[in-house]
């Protein structure tokens, strides 16, 4: 609780404090998840859908320019 201007505890819902003002962490921004068409995990987060397929295909498009290992990520 907080004590409002005249000393009366009021909640921080009531004062309208936003999720981050309280626990520090990001607030979602609302999207709308997607769900991989193969094992149909539900993937929130734009552009993590593709990165996510690539368990599925084996792809491995970026190359190590020292030694020439490819990875996913």
């Amino acid at each position: 609780m907080v004590m409002g201007s005249t000393s009366t505890p009021v909640s921080v819902a009531e004062r309208g404090a936003t999720t981050s003002a309280v626990g520090g962490g990001r607030k979602r921004k609302s999207q709308t998840p997607q769900q991989c068409p193969v094992c149909q995990k539900i993937i929130h987060g734009a552009g993590k859908l593709p990165r996510h397929m690539r368990t599925h295909t084996g792809e491995k498009p970026f190359q190590c320019s020292a030694c020439g290992v490819r990875f996913t990520r």
